[in-house]
């Protein structure tokens, strides 16, 4: 283990670890476009089973089925008629004005895997997150506990591929504790961000900061960094093909850090108002094209990179998404037309104190 520049970083097998800034910062420029119209043009409530949790929401992210279509994801599990233990995956995909089509993936091959881990002592069975990932497979974080004791249980990992046309999936096992002497154990530790990278390499990130990085075909740990710099993975991330973008709130601009060396590379986005920088942002990236897009209620942002250079061109008119501004948005999908998808949650329209909120994907259009 060495220290670089107060931050502590191991690798544990393959990859060099992770620092503070490696380079000057990315020169950032403004190429001045005309902005579009977006104006809302759905809102469809989220389906009641699996996502809602009193308050909050238990899935935070809006994924892509295989066809780009915003879809939402989440494992159903329970005893079935005969009480024996059964999981499977619901897929939710908006189907414009028609609302959500379910559609399940995965329920005896699931269901034969909960039993498994019941029969080996698991006193919970859980995916806590299901994901598209860069690759375009469906990945889904499974989450094992054994313990009598919830609060002192520890958990196996794995990682699921799932298969959506068939019946199946391939698991790895994730190495939560190093096999080097004195490797720290993660088992215990809360996930918070789960990532499956374009060659396959599952990630990590524990409340605190710590991200781990795994071999796709073995589990073992390659990369470990406690914690990446300026706390970056704990923000909301856009994944693109070299490098995440975050938003840095010492910096008050965007950063960005190489994916291989976890090093912060640069920042830029001066030419966005300081106001507008300083609110909650979200990112998605369209993995055919790797196009990276930001969203905050001061609008939609396209991050564009030439010759080094990085930049937050606003695509939106001003005040477009000004009725958002008391909702919660979770995450934010932009399709091949450049129409934005928003998970969030408002205020009910006839509020009570059981029903406070509600929860759904609202659809702006961009104004041809």
């Amino acid at each position: 283990m060495k220290k670089i520049v107060s931050v502590l970083c191991m690798s544990a097998l393959l990859l060099a670890g992770c620092g503070e800034k490696a380079a000057p910062p990315v020169e950032s420029t403004a190429t001045p476009e005309p902005v579009a119209k977006y104006t809302e043009a759905d809102f469809t409530a989220l389906p009641d089973e699996g996502f809602v949790l009193r308050d909050n929401l238990t899935v935070t992210s809006i994924e892509r089925n295989m066809e780009g279509k915003p879809t939402m994801y989440c494992m159903e599990s329970g005893m079935d008629d005969t009480e024996d233990p059964y999981a499977q995956v619901l897929q939710y995909t908006l189907e414009g004005d028609q609302g959500w089509e379910m559609e399940v993936i995965g329920q005896k091959s699931l269901a034969k895997r909960v039993r498994q881990a019941a029969k080996a002592g698991a006193t919970s069975f859980q995916m806590p997150f299901i994901q598209r990932g860069d690759d375009g497979n469906l990945y889904g974080l499974l989450k094992v506990a054994k313990g009598e004791d919830e609060g002192a249980a520890s958990y196996e990992y794995s990682m699921l591929q799932l298969e959506e046309e068939e019946d199946n999936f391939y698991e790895v096992p994730l190495e939560m504790k190093a096999s080097a002497e004195g490797g720290t154990d993660y088992s215990k530790d809360e996930i918070i961000k789960f990532h499956v990278m374009e060659d396959g390499t599952p990630m990590v990130v524990f409340r605190g900061g710590t991200m781990l990085q795994f071999d796709s075909d073995s589990g073992a740990q390659t990369n470990v960094c406690s914690p990446v710099p300026d706390y970056a993975m704990e923000r909301n991330v856009g994944y693109g093909d070299q490098e995440f973008i975050y938003y840095s709130a010492t910096e008050n601009l965007f950063g960005v850090l190489d994916k291989d060396s976890l090093t912060v590379t640069g920042t830029f986005g001066e030419e966005i108002e300081e106001e507008d920088r300083g609110r909650e942002w979200c990112f998605d990236t369209s993995t055919e094209e790797w196009q990276m897009y930001a969203f905050n209620t001061s609008g939609l942002y396209r991050i564009s990179e030439s010759a080094n250079r990085a930049s937050a061109t606003r695509m939106s008119s001003e005040g477009d998404f000004a009725s958002l501004a008391d909702a919660t948005v979770y995450d934010v999908q932009v399709d091949s037309q450049e129409n934005v998808y928003l998970l969030i949650r408002r205020e009910a329209e006839e509020a009570s104190y059981e029903n406070q909120w509600e929860f759904g994907v609202v659809r702006y259009d961009k104004q041809k």
